[in-house]
């Protein structure tokens, strides 16, 4: 009886290591009309967390924030608004209009919480001349779907600062609207026993 679940077990790891060579070796049948576009991840700069006065963040194109006043805290997680931005080709999107509020381990807000910004999106999907020229708003030029990504500069109770995207769609204006879930990410971290 051993013998036999023995030999099941190395069929198996045999069937899983040879399919994961097949599916490494086997080529993409290419459509001339699905071009795949090559990924950028690109710095944007930082921004300050939303602060109870405040409509949005302070976003500063090219530069990170001080941690100045916030030095020592730690931040138990982030809520971001919107989490899903859509926009339609030849939009733009104020930066400042982003809501990112920053919580303390008690629960309470940070304010003005250092933020780094990222963004990775398919080449063409966005303007990154134009958001260097204008430093607040994010222009939509190509269909696409691509991240935006808001890491808190400030540790967790992990030590593992906290990294939140928003995802972006941008759509062509004729084109019927792309509805991805509306799922709010919040980055929880592990408790200590």
């Amino acid at each position: 009886m051993v013998r036999g679940d023995l030999a099941k077990k190395i069929l198996w790891l045999w069937l899983l290591a040879s399919a994961t060579l097949t599916a490494q070796i086997t080529p993409l049948e290419s459509d001339p009309d699905k071009t795949l576009m090559p990924i950028i991840r690109q710095p944007l700069g930082g921004a300050l967390s939303t602060r109870n006065s405040q409509l949005g963040i302070e976003f500063t194109y090219g530069q990170l924030p001080a941690i100045g006043e916030t030095l020592g805290m730690r931040v138990n997680r982030l809520e971001i608004n919107p989490p899903v931005l859509r926009l339609t080709v030849g939009e733009f999107f104020d930066m400042d209009q982003l809501v990112v509020r920053a919580y303390g381990l008690t629960g309470e807000l940070i304010e003005g919480a250092p933020l780094r910004i990222e963004l990775e999106v398919p080449e063409g999907l966005v303007d990154i001349g134009g958001l260097e020229q204008n430093s607040k708003n994010l222009n939509a030029i190509g269909p696409g779907i691509g991240r935006i990504w808001l890491e808190s500069m400030l540790p967790s109770f992990s030590a593992e600062p906290f990294s939140l995207p928003i995802v972006l769609i941008v759509r062509v204006p004729d084109r019927p609207q792309f509805n991805p879930s509306l799922k709010v990410y919040e980055n929880m971290p592990v408790l200590p026993e």
